[in-house]
């Protein structure tokens, strides 16, 4: 059985159920709006802003950047120079994580992309710089690494990322580690532009 509902003849609007217990919303013949029988819905289009919308999930709901406003100029096993980006056209998407000495916490569970960017400042070619990104458990204190990037030509910038499953924000936690560098050389920090810079983005629900 099919029924139709006729809401307003100067724009054709009508509401069509079948047998399936489906529902389509058309108008002048074009369905702009359906629910199946399992009562999923989907539309071409919505108007209005969305404000009033609960129950729904999925986009970015944390987005932050983080940059190195000093040099970093010998091995450390967890980098503390880190400040937030702060210029007006920085952007924060959310809270963002939050920083203690040399660890990065995240505000709430999910699926985040981490990456960073690294200007490298090696004496001389023969030095090979390597930055690190690693996780830490805090509550069974154990640590794993999970990208890094390596860089021996002088002002060189590199790249390297990774995905971490945040199922904990109280003991999932990252740090940043610096191997192999030699005295004179540095890893560049600016507190004005991002020549060194991580960011961390939620991607979905973990």
């Amino acid at each position: 059985m099919t029924c139709k509902i006729n809401a307003d003849t100067s724009d054709g609007l009508k509401l069509v159920s079948d047998t399936s217990g489906a529902i389509d919303l058309q108008s002048n013949g074009v369905t702009k709006m359906s629910m199946d029988a399992s009562g999923n819905l989907t539309a071409t289009s919505f108007v209005g802003d969305g404000s009033s919308l609960t129950g729904l999930s999925g986009g970015i709901t944390q987005a932050d950047l983080w940059r190195l406003n000093n040099n970093v100029t010998a091995d450390t096993g967890g980098v503390s120079a880190f400040e937030r980006a702060d210029d007006s056209m920085a952007g924060l998407v959310g809270t963002g994580v939050s920083f203690s000495t040399p660890y990065f916490s995240f505000p709430e569970t999910g699926i985040y992309l981490i990456t960073s960017q690294i200007l490298f400042q090696p004496t001389n070619d023969g030095d090979n710089i390597i930055w690190q990104t690693n996780y830490f458990n805090s509550s069974t204190s154990t640590s794993n690494a999970l990208a890094s990037a390596q860089g021996s030509d002088p002002n060189s910038s590199s790249f390297s990322q990774c995905m971490l499953d945040v199922t904990n924000t109280t003991n999932d936690k990252i740090y940043f580690q610096v191997i192999s560098l030699q005295s004179g050389g540095a890893i560049a920090g600016n507190t004005n532009e991002n020549y060194t810079s991580v960011s961390f983005i939620r991607l979905g629900d973990t």
